[in-house]
């Protein structure tokens, strides 16, 4: 009888359990103005501790049109994450703002890392994507570009 009463318990606990897997922006960025930077997230067996976000913004290149490895270019910024803005399967959002000195009618590389906590023993781990934007006028919030392919990640098995 108790197992047939934890089951639903049980089920309903492991379908909130989240992780972030990628990034969504405008695919125009005016200078100087805000935009929503979007978090994609889905659900996972276990429950993750997403503690924050850190992006910026090089110039693509052709010998690293992804950026250089492990950066996230110039002008970073952040936003702590914590327990209201993880674990979730609602896609999380940011009021993130596009820096003055990116120069219009240019490509940029928009970097950004989440670092989390992972069970059992809140092994971190960061994980970082990357998706081209252009800069100039008319930015707009319902034209977007999306990123699930991780540009790198680095981890920290921990056990006992």
């Amino acid at each position: 009888m108790r197992v047939s009463t934890l089951a639903p318990i049980l089920s309903a606990t492991s379908l909130a359990s989240a992780r972030v897997i990628g990034l969504s922006a405008p695919a125009i960025l005016t200078p100087n103005s805000t935009f929503t930077l979007t978090l994609l997230t889905q659900p996972y067996f276990q429950p993750v501790s997403d503690i924050a976000a850190v992006w910026g913004f090089q110039t693509p290149t052709q010998a690293n049109p992804r950026g250089a490895p492990y950066t996230l270019g110039h002008f970073t910024n952040s936003s702590y994450l914590g327990p209201t803005k993880s674990n979730t399967l609602k896609n999380v959002t940011i009021e993130a703002v596009v820096p003055a000195e990116l120069l219009e009618g240019k490509d940029q590389l928009l970097s950004v890392a989440v670092m989390s906590t992972y069970p059992p023993y809140a092994g971190p781990w960061t994980q970082a994507w990357n998706v081209t934007v252009h800069v100039g006028p008319g930015q707009n919030n319902s034209d977007l570009m999306s990123s699930t392919e991780v540009g790198w990640d680095e981890s920290a098995i921990c056990y006992a």
